[in-house]
């Protein structure tokens, strides 16, 4: 009876993560996924451990270590596009993210070169290569942000003259 009881309550959180985490933000989901299942090793290892089982504990307790670390690599990198730097082939230095813009629209051209991780001097084509190049990666329809997508084609338009 206890069992059952058990199963209804995990079954009830189950459901009500599930409907919280519909629309939760993907990242930030798989981060506290992460965290989670970092800890909940971590504490399984130990429960092994001290239950003699001391190989399985200590191979769960480097699986908790690793979604931790992990979790806090992922943490620290953030998804920063625009520091990827170069002029659209990937070389040169990294750069400061730039300020975030009012309005998709209104972009400096010191924010446009910035965000498209672009080098003075450039040309038309490095402009076309590097949006290229970040809206396969960032395109809203492979997962990216729609904000982020609207402001490299922003970049792109003005750098153009478009």
């Amino acid at each position: 009876m206890i069992w059952l009881a058990l199963g209804c309550i995990v079954l009830a959180l189950a459901l009500l993560a599930g409907e919280r985490s519909a629309n939760a933000d993907v990242h930030k989901l798989a981060s506290q996924l992460r965290l989670a299942g970092g800890w909940g090793a971590l504490g399984l290892s130990g429960f092994f451990v001290l239950s003699g089982r001391v190989v399985p504990g200590l191979v769960l307790g480097g699986a908790g270590l690793a979604l931790l670390a992990r979790r806090r690599l992922k943490l620290q990198q953030g998804p920063a596009p625009h520091q990827q730097g170069g002029n659209g082939a990937g070389a040169g230095p990294k750069q400061a993210s730039p300020p975030p813009a009012q309005d998709n629209d209104a972009i400096s051209r010191a924010e446009a070169v910035l965000l498209l991780g672009l080098v003075e001097p450039f040309t038309h084509d490095d402009v076309r290569q590097a949006h290229r190049k970040l809206m396969m990666q960032h395109h809203p329809d492979q997962g990216g942000d729609t904000k982020l997508a609207a402001r490299l084609n922003a970049a792109k338009t003005h750098l153009l003259g478009e």
